[in-house]
């Protein structure tokens, strides 16, 4: 498993979004953050992946929706 952070910078201001590679699959997460969230960042591209698998719920955490920007 290897994980890969991105940047974009909107409007001044710098999001992070990442992406998750599983056997050889890439995953990316459902979100862009704002800096100070980056490990949501992380998390959220690990739980897409999960998902995926089969190995987690399909509900998004509430925590999502602090710090996420629109992609």
């Amino acid at each position: 498993m290897r994980l890969r952070l991105t940047a974009s910078f909107l409007g001044g201001r710098t999001a992070w979004s990442s992406t998750v590679t599983v056997a050889g699959h890439q995953v990316p997460a459902r979100y862009w953050y704002d800096g100070s969230r980056v490990n949501q960042a992380k998390e959220d591209a690990a739980e897409v992946a999960l998902q995926r698998m089969g190995m987690a719920s399909t509900a998004p955490a509430q925590q999502r929706w602090y710090g996420a920007l629109n992609p």
